[in-house]
């Protein structure tokens, strides 16, 4: 009789942790009266399985360089092809993007443009309006250019906070300024939190 009380208990404990899987705690009594509490996380508190996080805290963020370290920046001149960062977006909340700036002269400027994609392959430029009137909304006719001019040649370092998007992938691309601008060593970084974080 006690063996199958046993074994009822356990049929118990792993039903309990099979369909009450969204509670926090359960509690089990087996079968000489003792009680046990289960603490089960939470699925908020569980490592997402289908990309690469690290922890910060209780939440998990996604962070994609162009180098490694910022003492290996990218050296971005006038040959120099667009220097570009491309992450998965699809289930980010909030994206900054960290950069870390050498210029070699104090007019160096720093040029870096979004593109948006839903499948990596067709990529859609940021836009830019200007409201001209109650009813005219005028569209510009490329895709929107950020720009920042240190002015200095020590390093300088800026954070810039990225719009949320609907998209699935995001694509940052960086160039000079123009060509009687300076050149410049860059190192960025790209960071984001998932939704519900």
């Amino acid at each position: 009789m006690k063996k199958n009380v046993l074994i009822i208990s356990f049929i118990l404990i792993f039903s309990l942790l099979a369909f009450g899987y969204a509670q926090q705690k359960i509690k089990v009594t087996s079968p000489d009266g003792t009680e046990t509490v289960i603490e089960i996380p939470k699925d908020s508190e569980m490592i997402p399985n289908n990309v690469e996080d690290i922890t910060i805290g209780a939440a998990y963020s996604r962070e994609l360089n162009l180098t490694t370290a910022t003492s290996s920046p990218i050296y971005v001149a006038t040959s120099t092809e667009p220097t570009t960062l491309t992450m998965d977006i699809s289930d980010l909340e909030t994206i900054d993007l960290n950069l870390q700036v050498v210029s070699s002269s104090t007019v160096a400027r720093i040029d870096w443009r979004y593109e948006f994609s839903n499948d990596k392959i067709d990529w859609f430029g940021e836009d830019s309006k200007t409201i001209t009137s109650d009813v005219i909304t005028t569209h510009g006719a490329a895709t929107t250019t950020h720009y920042w001019t240190p002015a200095t040649i020590k390093t300088v370092r800026k954070n810039v906070a990225i719009s949320n998007t609907n998209a699935n992938w995001l694509k940052i691309s960086f160039s000079r300024g123009t060509t009687n601008d300076g050149n410049y060593s860059l190192w960025a970084n790209l960071k984001g939190l998932p939704k519900g974080y």
